[in-house]
């Protein structure tokens, strides 16, 4: 736990349906000083965020209608935004890793550590 150090600047989507989750994965991720974009409730929300502000990586514990889900999904492999998706449900193909419930936060901020150890994030 915290071998790998946290990315500088690093912008993370956070999507989780489930408040006391979300606020759970919020908090670990601040205390690791990675930025949150979010956290939000829903899809929807989320896909309009990156909009504006395109994130580094996301987190998302799937909600929403399927099209909602998948169109969110479609964009952040068309943007090459790595993600972790957490939840019961089969993870979709196309994004990268899956954690499934139960889990503790300090693993969700330790695939954004190491997704984002090879990457340059911008200022």
């Amino acid at each position: 736990m915290n071998d790998v150090p946290s990315p500088p600047h690093a912008l993370v989507l956070l999507i989780d349906d489930a408040g006391f989750e979300r606020d759970y994965v919020h908090g670990v991720l601040t205390a690791r000083g990675i930025e949150v974009l979010g956290p939000f409730a829903d899809s929807r929300a989320g896909f309009a965020a990156i909009g504006n502000v395109p994130p580094d990586a996301a987190v998302v514990a799937w909600s929403g209608p399927p099209a909602d889900r998948q169109r969110l999904s479609d964009e952040l492999a068309r943007r090459a935004i790595p993600c972790l998706t957490i939840g019961d449900e089969p993870r979709p193909v196309v994004l990268d890793t899956h954690l499934p419930r139960p889990f503790a936060a300090f693993q969700v901020a330790e695939w954004v550590c190491v997704a984002l150890s090879t990457r340059v994030i911008a200022n």
